[in-house]
């Protein structure tokens, strides 16, 4: 039996009225013998369904067991939040990254530690970094494919071959004269 409620409202004085009836609902038996056949649980299956049962019971008693925490592994590279911080102490670029990364592999110690200048650590990446740096700047102040970038030697017979034959050194002569008339026999003849 169950209980159905239907709700009267008059309109005008905003009253509401219940009314309760009692309704019975009969019920369809099913015979004994045509029973649901459930599928099998396996171990593992039930293993599983139990596990999930403990854990929801323990929750709800307010029982929790301390899960430990594994410490945060130490990644190969470094996200974005390492490289703004470094970038925030004046260490920029992959080049410069990877030594930070070094020294954090190989010592095992947090970036602040490293960056901190006050740390013996510290003041080995500034070191490595300077000279890092020092190398860039000068090799991007030589330049490079242009006649200033790669000078002859005063040895060279191509050096005085652009001389006057004068202030060659006389045991310079010989080699200049020879290249001289290397390069004349492969001119061509009908160009001026």
């Amino acid at each position: 039996m169950t209980i159905e409620q239907t709700e009267n409202i008059d309109s005008t004085n905003n009253e509401t009225e219940l009314d309760l009836e009692l309704v019975e609902e009969t019920q369809e038996e099913t015979p004994a013998k045509e029973t649901i056949d459930k599928p099998i649980e396996t171990p593992e299956a039930k293993l599983a369904r139990l596990k999930r049962q403990t854990s929801q019971l323990e929750k709800k008693l307010g029982v929790t067991q301390e899960v430990k925490q594994e410490p945060k592994s130490q990644s190969s590279e470094l996200g974005y939040a390492e490289k703004a911080y470094l970038q925030g102490n004046d260490i920029r670029g992959n080049e410069e990254f990877s030594i930070v990364q070094k020294y954090v592999k190989d010592t095992g110690k947090k970036l602040e530690e490293l960056v901190d200048e006050a740390t013996i650590v510290g003041k080995l990446i500034r070191s490595e970094i300077k000279e890092l740096r020092e190398t860039k700047a000068t090799d991007n102040a030589t330049p490079k494919g242009t006649k200033r970038s790669t000078q002859t030697p005063k040895d060279s017979v191509d050096y005085w071959l652009k001389k006057d034959f004068s202030e060659v050194p006389q045991e310079m002569k010989i080699a200049v004269v020879n290249r001289r008339i290397e390069l004349e026999k492969s001119k061509n003849p009908f160009s001026n």
